[in-house]
């Protein structure tokens, strides 16, 4: 008897597909932006999203910004009012200082998605996560293609 909200390994497995374009409901309803199906679906299941590493004026060791679109942002003189569009996803490092893509270029990340508010230590909040996972013998830049 399986238990309620788990799923079976191969499912678990199985590498679901976003796109920046479906992230969100569209239209947006009265109550503002709403997770699409798919993307609630994913929640904690591998998934691929092909994207841009936002520039930052001050990267943070264990994450970073993955946008649909290049851009950059200005920590300094900008503080919490940047320009990031609502499908940014922040992208969890393995381990503070792991090998992160070069920001501006078109970037393909698989980890696992992680939906949710959480605060980070620097009192950002994100609401859309990709967990990296560790480096194999295989990878060197873990879930990052170029």
């Amino acid at each position: 008897m399986a238990l309620v909200g788990t799923r079976s390994a191969q499912a678990a497995e199985a590498l679901v597909e976003l796109d920046f374009g479906n992230i969100h409901e569209h239209p947006v309803g009265p109550r503002g932006l709403r997770l699409s199906e798919a993307v609630r679906h994913a929640n904690c299941r591998r998934v691929r999203l092909v994207g841009y590493v936002v520039a930052q004026d001050q990267p943070m060791p264990d994450r970073f910004y993955f946008s649909p679109t290049p851009l950059a942002m200005s920590e300094h003189a900008d503080g919490e009012a940047d320009d990031l569009p609502p499908s940014t996803v922040v992208v969890l490092l393995p381990a503070a200082g792991a090998p992160r893509p070069a920001p501006g270029r078109r970037t393909e990340i698989t980890g696992t998605l992680q939906i949710g508010r959480l605060e980070h230590a620097d009192g950002r909040v994100s609401w859309l996560r990709l967990q990296l996972q560790p480096a194999t013998a295989e990878a060197s830049q873990p879930g990052l293609t170029r």
